[in-house]
């Protein structure tokens, strides 16, 4: 690619009034459109090209967030870009 080099932040956001961490990926990237977002964290679900292999990454960490008593979402970036979290209980 001949564009600037993607920015990928990553954090974890101590919640001490929810006893509970939330762990976040963000990206300036396009964002994923308000059609697509109700079915990211579905198993096959794909957003981009229709030929490659289907995916099943955020449905996997879903399962694995809710197993733990936690959970995970979607959120567009005001200035541009997408927002992946998921929250855990302490402990």
């Amino acid at each position: 690619h001949g564009g600037a080099s993607p920015v990928i932040e990553l954090d974890w956001i101590p919640e001490p009034e929810a006893k509970s961490h939330r762990f976040r990926v963000r990206d300036h990237g396009p964002g994923v459109a308000p059609s697509a977002q109700g079915a990211l964290f579905h198993p096959f679900y794909l957003l981009h090209d229709p030929n490659a292999p289907r995916g099943f990454g955020l449905s996997i960490v879903r399962t694995l967030v809710e197993m733990q008593g936690g959970h995970c979402g979607y959120s567009p970036r005001p200035e541009g870009g997408a927002e992946f979290y998921f929250t855990l209980p302490e402990g």
